[in-house]
């Protein structure tokens, strides 16, 4: 809902290039863990989260999703009696354009094929899921994972991984609840944007996505616990 009472439609769709300072946006919201002014986004960190994400879109290699919430159609004006007298773009023989209507991101999903060695086995990885503190409890990050589960099943990846924090049990609540299985922990180094530390991590499993997506498409299979990532 917009500040001017206006009911947004949210969907999802696949990233473009453009996308790639929303994407880095919402990172930085997300892991910040509540809303961040948009002025906050202009130091030299939040330029390299954008050129990494871009170079991630670019990627032939994987795939991002963004969830994005825009404003419902306009109702149509009513059309004008008709005239022998034709409008300036009618002379040219050129319809006059709707204005697209602007979008917000408000979460995203990447995926691609497994990064580590280790994990050769499976057919695709999900290397982040992130949702915007100020959409949460909105089923954003239920609509990005239902999505990419369906884009991997189009091609036959339906053994999966995430990967996420040991000590995050909302992003542990969300993945156990839509029939991910708790696998080997490992202690990963992180380094880029957002500094470097030693993270020990947990991989979460799916057998096969198929089996998750019914669930994920039920809006009223609600969450018992507050999760960071399908809010």
């Amino acid at each position: 809902m917009s500040d001017s009472g206006q009911q947004h439609i949210l969907s999802v769709r696949v990233a473009e290039l453009d996308d790639a300072f929303g994407v880095a946006r919402v990172q930085l919201r997300s892991l910040v863990g509540k809303p961040v002014p948009d002025d906050a986004f202009e130091d030299f960190a939040d330029v390299r989260a954008a050129a990494f994400w871009g170079e991630v879109i670019e990627s032939t290699n994987n795939m991002v999703l963004v969830a994005v919430l825009a404003p419902p159609p306009q109702p149509q004006p009513q059309t004008a009696p008709a005239s022998s007298e034709k409008k300036p773009s009618e002379k040219k023989g050129k319809a006059p354009k709707d204005k697209p209507a602007e979008e917000t991101i408000v979460g995203f999903i990447a995926f691609g094929p497994p990064r580590s060695e280790e994990d050769a086995a499976l057919d695709a990885e999900i290397y982040a899921i992130h949702a915007d503190p100020g959409h949460r409890r909105q089923g954003v990050g239920r609509r990005l994972l239902a999505s990419a589960f369906k884009a991997m099943a189009a091609v036959g990846q339906l053994s999966v991984r995430a990967w996420a924090p040991s000590d995050n049990e909302p992003a542990e609540s969300f993945y156990l609840r839509f029939g991910a299985a708790p696998g080997q922990r490992a202690a990963l180094q992180i380094g880029g944007v957002f500094g470097e530390e030693e993270v020990p991590e947990t991989a979460y499993d799916w057998i096969d996505v198929r089996r998750v997506i019914p669930r994920l498409d039920n809006p009223l299979d609600r969450p018992h616990h507050r999760s960071s990532e399908e809010n």
